[in-house]
């Protein structure tokens, strides 16, 4: 009975996840990439954002040849890429960026508008 009680005070219990979002944008690309992570701590996610901002910077060619290209690191945000001052397609950008999430463990109670259903 015990191990109930203590599971049912778990749930109870505000859990905070991080999550990682990856966006890339190739070179004359019509849209650009964008992959999400989580994980159960923030040293794990900003240790991800770090490995993964990096991998991208490196590998492309584009931004490596560039004379004006950028590795510009925050605590919860990298953004690198080339010509820093320019926005448009012609450019090869990217950036990662680490967000705190309180994972919900029971129904909001919120109402579904009429006739919406899941």
């Amino acid at each position: 009975m015990s191990s109930t009680k203590t599971s049912r005070r778990e749930d109870k219990k505000d859990t905070k996840a991080w999550i990682l979002t990856i966006v890339f944008s190739p070179y004359k690309a019509v849209e650009n990439s964008m992959d999400c992570r989580g994980f159960v701590s923030k040293k794990l996610a900003k240790g991800a954002m770090k490995r993964e901002a990096w991998r991208l910077y490196k590998n492309s060619r584009i931004i490596q040849e560039a004379d004006d290209k950028y590795f510009k690191v925050r605590s919860r945000e990298i953004q690198f890429g080339e010509s820093p001052g320019y926005d448009d397609y012609r450019r090869e950008f990217g950036f990662c960026t680490i967000k705190p999430l309180k994972l919900e463990s029971e129904d909001s109670g919120d109402e579904m508008p009429s006739g919406m259903e899941i």
